[in-house]
């Protein structure tokens, strides 16, 4: 199963977590911004991927999350149905499925 966070509490984003729910390989935790420990319950569910509202997420909050170089990032516009995965590769995410899709394909690339 995979920790997934949407980070942010717009519409767009409890209409996502909403879809993503319904997948039984996904754990699905919403994370308003505006709360004081935002990195300290980050650092404890520690996600696989953080799907965040590109227009709406400061800079500073994707900054402090590079240092996990496993983690899948996905900034969703939803304006222009599309979705930039941290890659810098873009990909048209219309339908939950197209998310489900690039988390559970997302294979880490773990150092021992």
């Amino acid at each position: 199963m995979k920790n997934v966070v949407l980070y942010g509490k717009s519409l767009v984003m409890s209409t996502v977590a909403a879809s993503l729910q319904a997948c039984p390989q996904l754990h699905v935790q919403i994370i308003d911004p505006t709360q004081p420990d935002v990195q300290q319950v980050m650092s404890t569910i520690q996600p696989d991927a953080v799907i965040f509202d590109l227009e709406a997420t400061k800079p500073e909050f994707l900054l402090s999350l590079l240092q996990q170089p496993d983690l899948l990032l996905i900034g969703l516009n939803a304006e222009a149905h599309k979705a930039l995965l941290w890659s810098g590769k873009q990909a048209a995410a219309v339908a939950a499925n197209d998310l489900v899709k690039v988390i559970v394909d997302h294979q880490p690339t773990r150092k021992e």
